[in-house]
């Protein structure tokens, strides 16, 4: 089972209304990203961000 943990991602240091969350759940050999649409709900744009150590904080280019 994969536990998603939600990424803080901001503009200019501000949470925007409407503007799409980013989470995480790590695997192995890294992180399954995926983004949710505040406004639909629905989730979408599932990447793979490689990382074996598993040493990224989600929050600087990995």
């Amino acid at each position: 089972m994969l536990h998603f943990e939600s990424l803080n991602c901001d503009f200019d240091g501000q949470l925007l209304p409407g503007f799409p969350r980013l989470f995480r759940a790590k695997v192995p050999g890294g992180w399954l990203v995926l983004l949710k649409e505040t406004v639909t709900q629905e989730m979408s744009g599932v990447s793979f961000v490689p990382d074996p150590q598993h040493t990224w904080d989600g929050k600087s280019m990995p």
